[in-house]
C-alpha cells in the first residue's frame, strides 16, 4: 500500500517536532522490571492469520521486548527488543507489523556529523549464534500513523518478518522508558 506524500512528510514532521522522543537515549531506563515476551499462539481456525514458522521465525528468540508508551495525540513511538539468533547462519529482520500503526518501519539512528540522525532501513542483520539489540539511538522498529494512545501497562503485538518470509509474533509491554 502506497501512501500520499502528504502522509509521509506528516509522520516525518512528527517525529521531528516531538524531538525523535522514541529515539531518545534511555540510560535511566530501568529494563529489569521487563517481563517475558510471550509468543502470540492461535488454533487451526485462526490459522490464516498465524505467523508462518520458518528457520528464521525458528532460530531468533525475542528479549527485552518493551514500546515506549506514547502521551495524548502523539502519533508515533519506537519498538525496541534484543534478536537472539541460535543458528548456525546469519538471519535478517526485514520488515514489521502491528495493527497499532498506520506504518510500521525498521529504522537507524546513528551520529553524523555532530546530529542524530534517523532514516529508514532495509534490513536488520542477525549474527549466526549472534544477538542484535534494538534500542534507542541505534536499531530500532518505527510505530507511525498510531491509531490511538499507547498507554503505559498494556501490551501490543508486533510481528516480526525474516527475509526467509517466516514471521514470529511477539506480546510487547507498553512501558515508560524515561522512569
Amino acid at each position: 500500500m502506497k501512501l500520499p506524500a502528504v502522509l509521509l512528510w506528516s509522520a516525518l514532521l512528527t517525529a521531528t517536532s516531538l524531538g525523535l522522543t522514541a529515539c531518545k537515549d534511555e540510560a535511566t531506563a530501568n529494563t529489569s522490571e521487563v517481563p517475558a515476551v510471550q509468543l502470540v499462539e492461535s488454533d487451526s481456525a485462526n490459522a490464516a492469520k498465524t505467523p508462518s514458522t520458518g528457520e528464521a521465525a525458528t532460530a531468533i528468540s525475542v528479549e527485552n521486548a518493551r514500546i515506549r508508551v506514547t502521551s495524548e495525540g502523539q502519533t508515533v513511538t519506537g519498538a525496541f527488543m534484543v534478536l537472539k539468533n541460535d543458528s548456525d547462519k546469519p538471519q535478517s529482520l526485514v520488515a514489521a507489523e502491528s495493527e497499532v500503526a498506520g506504518v510500521t518501519e525498521l529504522h537507524e539512528s546513528s551520529m553524523q556529523d555532530g546530529v542524530m540522525k534517523m532514516q529508514k532501513i532495509e534490513k536488520i542483520a542477525i549474527p549466526a549464534h549472534g544477538s542484535t539489540e534494538l534500542k534507542p539511538g541505534g536499531f530500532h522498529i518505527m510505530l507511525i500513523n498510531l491509531k490511538d494512545d499507547l498507554a503505559a501497562d498494556s501490551t501490543q503485538t508486533i510481528t516480526l518478518k525474516f527475509a526467509d518470509g517466516s514471521e514470529k509474533a511477539v506480546e510487547a509491554p507498553v512501558m515508560d522508558m524515561m522512569q
